[in-house]
């Protein structure tokens, strides 16, 4: 699988069309996707997704509303499952942060191997937050060239950048010891 990882990424190295850099990115997002698609998982997205919503809302009650459903997922038992869902499936950057923050917030509590039903280690959930670090970053920086009007900060903004890479190392520190 590292093989296979290694060759997608000196593909993106190569100089061709976005579509080809985007058909590229999917596929290996599905190759280093972590927790197999469900039905409850979709509704949790649903869900996170909402709350992103209500959170940026002027209205102070569905502001405390997205807030309670964000304060609800990092205490959830499936915090890690629904985290590393939302981080392969969503485009929303505050969606996004908050993943990593459950991430960061369930992490002293999980066990080395299997530290969730849908994570097999602590090591493939390093891997795959890496692999979520190179492949924002690329297609951030593939973004100006997509569109002159966007420069690829709207989906990859630097705290949301700083927080996945925050992540990926204090899983890292985590492993060891």
């Amino acid at each position: 699988m590292t093989n296979r990882i290694c060759r997608q990424q000196r593909l993106f190295s190569s100089h061709r069309g976005i579509e080809a850099e985007e058909e590229e990115a999917t596929d290996i997002t599905v190759i280093m996707s972590l927790v197999a698609p469900n039905a409850h998982l979709q509704e949790a997205l649903a869900s996170i997704h909402q709350a992103s919503a209500d959170f940026t809302s002027p209205d102070p009650q569905l502001r405390a509303k997205g807030e309670a459903t964000f304060l609800a997922l990092r205490q959830s038992e499936g915090a890690l499952d629904y985290a590393c869902f939302a981080l392969e499936y969503s485009q929303d950057p505050l969606v996004l942060f908050q993943s990593l923050n459950a991430v960061l917030s369930v992490l002293p509590s999980l066990s080395a191997h299997q530290p969730s039903q849908g994570v097999a280690s602590l090591t493939s959930l390093r891997d795959f937050l890496l692999h979520f670090c190179v492949t924002r970053s690329q297609q951030s920086s593939a973004a100006p060239s997509a569109s002159s009007s966007s420069d690829g900060s709207a989906t990859w903004p630097q705290y949301l950048r700083s927080r996945a890479f925050q992540t990926a190392i204090a899983v890292e520190k985590r492993l060891l010891g």
